[in-house]
């Protein structure tokens, strides 16, 4: 009997130990540059929009955590691979968002992170199937800098 009861405090410190839960920032931001060091950085930028976040990571494609794709498949194809389950799971948040808010135009926007290391043409494949799923708004997440000495 005691074993279910170890197990429930430590598996959510285990998770949290190897990364496996999501960052929270009570400031509004989803991720700080430690959780993506891997993210072009720029001096102008935006404050984050709320939108559904689309990682384009080293080795995966996730949208809100979920895992839709392998990245090396993406960028070694010749062709572009269908992306049917980023299709499909982002097609199911927009229909839930004109569900939960029925009155509102649905704004068709989404959040990426790259890496800066990811060759172009896989960004634009990923882009192209948000697009085709109803997400034709793209906003490119970066490190922000601070401005130049002048």
């Amino acid at each position: 009997m005691r074993a279910p009861v170890i197990l429930a405090f430590i598996l959510p410190l285990a998770c949290y130990a190897f990364g496996l839960l999501p960052a929270f920032s009570a400031s509004g931001e989803c991720c700080g540059p430690t959780r993506l060091p891997w993210l072009p950085a720029a001096f102008h930028g935006e404050d984050l929009v709320d939108a559904p976040l689309l990682v384009v990571g080293p080795r995966h494609v996730t949208v809100d955590g979920v895992l839709v794709a392998e990245t090396p498949e993406i960028v070694e194809a010749s062709e572009p691979p269908p992306l049917d389950a980023l299709r499909t799971l982002l097609v199911n948040k927009k229909e839930l968002w004109q569900q939960i808010r029925p009155d509102v135009p649905f704004p068709g926007e989404i959040l990426i992170a790259a890496t800066q290391d990811l060759p172009a043409h896989a960004v634009v494949r990923v882009m192209a199937s948000a697009a085709a799923a109803g997400y034709p708004r793209t906003s490119i997440m970066i490190q922000k800098l601070s401005s130049p000495l002048r």
